[in-house]
């Protein structure tokens, strides 16, 4: 276990198979699950390497969210807990007042003669993870109104159909075609925001405030 360039100090697991989980009951019986074999390998080296103080992290944001009990762990990497996005919401993990992440994307066209709409956002922007609706749709995100104060809530229509690589479909509601304008721009609830943050690489505030200039203060 000791090599000159690395010192052991535990062991670390995402339980990513919370994501696939059917409801919260399930994704909490499969956090204790994960965190009983975490602290039985902690014992185990604890005996063998008395010294080493060892450690244990956790991650996977539905698990850590819905955890009922720490016991033995370390570390907790939180995840997704700052943003949520809709496959959070989808699992029973958060509110959809909770979701505090929305892309904002140019509209390029809107079809009401097919109500489906056009958006400059695709899988460069937003990545291809997907979620699934209440209707078992797997989708790429919710298009929703933009407001000056944030964003509006997801209402019957604006699932994200399909992406290519710069561009999303995304169906059309008479009251979102009303919201909307060619050339305007839309708000995107995604469906994995951690891929999105990591496309887009920056952030701005409701208030107005960019990164660059939250990092200064």
């Amino acid at each position: 276990m000791q090599r000159p360039c690395f010192r052991f100090r535990g062991f670390l697991t995402h339980g990513g198979q919370t994501y696939s989980a059917g409801s919260p009951e399930r994704i909490r019986e499969i956090f204790r699950e994960n965190l009983d074999r975490m602290n039985s390998l902690k014992r185990a080296f604890s005996l063998r390497f008395p010294r080493v103080g060892v450690e244990i992290s956790v991650g996977d944001t539905p698990g850590c969210r819905l955890a009922e009990g720490w016991r033995g762990v370390d570390e907790v990497r939180p995840g997704n807990f700052v943003f949520y996005d809709l496959q959070q919401l989808s699992l029973g993990v958060c509110s959809q007042e909770e979701i505090a992440l929305a892309v904002a994307c140019p509209v390029a066209s809107l079809y009401p003669e097919r109500s489906q709409g056009l958006l400059y956002g695709g899988a460069v922007h937003l990545s291809k993870d997907t979620f699934l609706d209440a209707q078992g749709r797997r989708l790429y995100g919710w298009v929703v109104p933009l407001r000056e104060e944030g964003w509006g809530r997801v209402e019957e229509g604006g699932g994200l159909l399909s992406l290519s690589q710069e561009h999303g479909l995304f169906e059309l509601t008479p009251p979102l075609a009303a919201s909307l304008r060619a050339g305007g721009l839309a708000a995107v609830l995604p469906a994995h925001s951690c891929l999105a943050v990591s496309a887009l690489g920056a952030y701005q505030t409701l208030d107005g405030r960019s990164v660059e200039r939250l990092r200064e203060a």
